[in-house]
C-alpha cells in the first residue's frame, strides 16, 4: 500500500453476496507505518488483536498498528463464515472522482 485509503469488505455468499458490509480507513503514517481505523466490528476488533491489545482510538475508532500478527487477523476475519474479498481504494482516486463530479 503506497498511501493511505479505504478498505472495503465484501461478502462472498449469503443473503449481502457480493455487498460492501464494512469498510476501514487506512492511514499510511510518514514514516511508513499503517494504521487501521474502524468502529462497529466486534468480531474485525478480535482479530486484529481481540483481548491481547486495547487499541488507541481517534474519536469513536478503533485505531491499530498493521503490523504482521494483526495481517494474519485480517486474513482470519476474510476467511469467516461465507467470507470476505477485500476492495483498496486509495486516497488519490477518491479525491480525483469527487473532483471530476465537482467539475
Amino acid at each position: 500500500i503506497n498511501e493511505s485509503g479505504v478498505m472495503t469488505f465484501v461478502s462472498r455468499g449469503g443473503y449481502n453476496k457480493d455487498k460492501i458490509v464494512h469498510a476501514v480507513y487506512l492511514q499510511k503514517a510518514p514514516d511508513g507505518q499503517l494504521h487501521l481505523y474502524q468502529s462497529n466490528s466486534h468480531a474485525l476488533d478480535h482479530a486484529l488483536g481481540g483481548t491481547k491489545q486495547v487499541p488507541n482510538t481517534a474519536g469513536k475508532a478503533n485505531v491499530y498498528p498493521l503490523g504482521a500478527e494483526q495481517q494474519a487477523g485480517i486474513q482470519e476475519f476474510m476467511d469467516t463464515g461465507a467470507g470476505f474479498d477485500i476492495v483498496f481504494t486509495p486516497s488519490s482516486t477518491l479525491e480525483s472522482s469527487i473532483r471530476a463530479v465537482l467539475a
